[in-house]
């Protein structure tokens, strides 16, 4: 019975890897059989997951970035990172400006549906500030507003939340890989996800592993790498495994899978270079991808035509988040 069970989770596993690649991470930026609310694995976007705005004008054309992760326990925490001195009104002291210092400016909080309050430090000080606002879902934006009092000054500025990235709170998840032996026409700039999420399967002794790594500058323009990892027996730090052609790949090996677009038109799968743990911290499994060979895939996102072309080498590292699953 075990042997025929592993059977079905590989297959169920190698087509969620595909699925979860062209399908999963677009419905969370532009609603992929699942609108605005998601569906999939990962949930309503409202509820767990990585947003990203920018602070309304904050003096001499400066903003601040905002970077905002949500949990599915209804807690958040974020930064708003502001990179040059920023001028801001003085509610206080009528047209007065207030001087924001530069740095990063921490908040822990919580969230009621789409609504969110945050506290923290302004640096360097031990004065304090609010933010709250909406969150953007897949389909609509959000906004903020930013309070606070440094040097007896009480200050108050707004901004948007525009870009919903990615779902998978708790812990955090991140991705950095780079392209080379470029003959393809896959966006080979460099590829920094904000987000990195999947499931971790077990059956029995065996697990299957995957996790989707997305990088999103618009809800079009979507770019994800999926590792899926197979194994007879827990995983550990130092395991390695072979990247094949096989989007149900066989217990001591693993595939990577390549998309742009939301749903994806274009799709390159791995045929070879190999994939290895790294670091198990918890649920968050950091991966280190050496060499992977990749080629048009057979197959893009639903109702799309297959518009990828030509080869390339993929490297580099991610670290996700990873959801334990006993399957039954």
């Amino acid at each position: 019975m075990q042997k025929e069970s592993l059977k079905s989770l590989k297959s169920r596993m190698g087509k969620w890897a595909a699925w979860a690649a062209v399908c999963v991470i677009p419905a969370l930026v532009a609603g992929c059989n699942g609108g605005t609310t998601g569906g999939g694995p990962f949930g309503n976007p409202v509820q767990n997951g990585t947003f990203n705005g920018a602070a309304a004008n904050l003096g001499a054309n400066r903003a601040g970035t905002l970077l905002i992760r949500t949990f599915s326990n209804n807690t958040i925490n974020g930064t708003l990172t502001v990179a040059a001195p920023a001028l801001v009104r003085s509610a206080t002291s009528g047209n007065a400006l207030v001087t924001l210092p530069v740095g990063t400016y921490s908040f822990t909080g919580t969230r009621t549906g789409s609504s969110f309050t945050g506290t923290g430090t302004i640096p360097g000080t031990t004065d304090t500030f609010t933010i709250n606002g909406t969150l953007s879902t897949s389909t609509t934006g959000g906004s903020f507003t930013f309070t606070g009092t440094l040097n007896g000054e009480t200050f108050e500025f707004g901004g948007t939340i525009a870009v919903f990235t990615g779902g998978g709170g708790g812990g955090g998840g991140n991705g950095s890989f780079t392209f080379s032996s470029n003959t393809s026409n896959a966006n080979a700039g460099s590829f920094s996800a904000l987000v990195g999420t999947g499931t971790n399967i077990a059956i029995g002794n065996a697990r299957v592993l995957s996790a989707t790594f997305a990088s999103a500058t618009s809800a079009t323009n979507l770019r994800t790498v999926t590792l899926t990892i197979s194994k007879g027996s827990s995983l550990s730090v130092g395991d390695t495994f072979p990247l094949v052609e096989n989007e149900d790949p066989s217990a001591g090996q693993a595939v990577v899978i390549y998309t742009e677009g939301a749903p994806a038109n274009k799709a390159w799968i791995s045929n070879g270079g190999q994939v290895k743990i790294t670091a198990i911290d918890g649920n968050n499994y950091t991966l280190q991808l050496t060499n992977a060979t990749m080629k048009v895939a057979a197959f893009a996102g639903p109702g799309q035509t297959q518009q990828a072309t030509g080869t390339f080498t993929l490297n580099g590292t991610g670290k996700a988040l990873i959801s334990p699953i006993v399957a039954p």
